[in-house]
């Protein structure tokens, strides 16, 4: 099948991190992709023999979408595309004015949060540009359906992640690179420095974790726009030496093994990738009760889900892990085995196979049958 994935770009993100390992097992599957983005780091991710175009995704204007659209119609035709992946709205629209009458689907992807007056139009373009969308979160699906989305072309996705082999080799390692001794507890967070992250409250959190555990250590691996405020609150507060800013790394899966529990004080969020990630590693999850997180964290079980912009709740809830270890083993090993059922790239991939051949059957044309360049 010739499948041509379009994204907006390919920064370092979750959503982006999707498409890459969506494009690459499918390559790896025997199908042609040619991926379609405005470039960034994780282009270097892509593997070969997939063809990656520049084309201007990020534009969201009337005519930004059809200059895209144009470029699109060129692509469809001179790589036979059979389904076009969408990984935005914005993107399904124009895929959907570059395919005009031909008979290709379009498949598009909803990963993200939106802002409550945006969600009406975001359903609405998603309705306009797609034939069927799959959604990486039950309450994401709901956010759509409610804003007008019909629920018959909806249909959830779980994004999936790989799942390493355990190797109790990896954590002594790990820790003998960032100079942590075997029983110190580490704590580790994996996201966007971006405030909708809320490593803040965090970081605020860290005052009262290291009364009880003076020599817990957090690591932060990612980057983004507030990381120098960050580092600032982090002196404010008297918790820099027990925070590591570990910026953007490729060596994630690898980190997760050096660390005890893993912690997201998001503020909003759609089903973070970072969280599937640390239960594939075996770690237990304290995480904020917001979006699709419940779905993922379960409570008790997997781990423990805490108020949100609320430090001693937050910390509350990784103390009491903490001084319980045993627990700690238990959630770890629910977590993992809910990854494998659940959160693996090759069922991803299975579930959307299933969609494109669906797509390519039986052509499910929108309300727009009559758009076209």
């Amino acid at each position: 099948m010739n499948i041509l994935v379009l994204t907006n770009q390919l920064s370092t993100g979750g959503a982006e991190y999707f498409t890459v390992r969506l494009s690459n097992e499918l390559s790896r599957r025997g199908h042609h992709v040619t991926f379609a983005s405005e470039g960034g780091e994780l282009k270097e991710v892509l593997e070969s023999p997939i063809n990656h175009l520049f084309a201007p995704t990020r534009k969201k204007s009337p005519w930004g979408i059809w200059q895209l659209a144009r470029q699109l119609r060129e692509i469809l035709i001179s790589k036979e595309i059979d389904v076009v992946h969408a990984n935005s709205p914005t993107t399904a629209l124009a895929a959907r004015l570059a395919r005009g009458k031909r008979h290709i689907p379009v498949i598009a992807s909803a990963h993200g949060f939106w802002k409550p007056w945006t969600r009406p139009g975001v359903a609405a373009i998603y309705h306009l540009g797609a034939d069927r969308i799959a959604v990486c979160s039950r309450y994401l699906t709901e956010q759509l359906i409610r804003n007008g989305f019909p629920r018959g072309k909806a249909e959830i996705v779980y994004n999936g992640i790989p799942i390493p082999s355990p190797d109790p080799k990896i954590r002594k390692a790990i820790r003998e690179e960032l100079g942590l001794s075997p029983n110190q507890r580490v704590l580790v967070t994996v996201a966007r420095l971006v405030p909708e992250k809320g490593i803040n409250y965090l970081l605020e959190a860290m005052t009262s974790i290291l009364v009880e555990q003076p020599r817990a250590v957090l690591l932060l691996v990612g980057d983004g726009p507030v990381r120098g405020e960050l580092e600032e609150l982090a002196q404010k507060l008297g918790v820099q030496d027990s925070v590591r800013f570990l910026g953007n790394r490729q060596d994630v899966a690898r980190l997760l093994c050096g660390a005890d529990l893993f912690c997201l004080p998001s503020l909003i969020e759609g089903l973070p990738l970072s969280i599937a990630e640390a239960m594939a590693a075996s770690l237990p999850v304290v995480a904020t009760e917001v979006g699709g997180v419940p779905e993922i964290v379960l409570e008790g079980i997997t781990g423990c889900l805490a108020s949100p912009c609320n430090p001693p709740h937050l910390a509350l809830k990784i103390l009491r892990l903490l001084e319980w270890p045993e627990k700690m083993r238990q959630m770890g090993e629910a977590g993992r085995k809910r990854a494998l059922n659940h959160f693996s790239i090759e069922q991803m991939t299975s579930h959307f196979e299933a969609l494109y051949n669906a797509g390519c059957d039986c052509h499910v044309g929108t309300q727009a049958e009559n758009l076209s360049l």
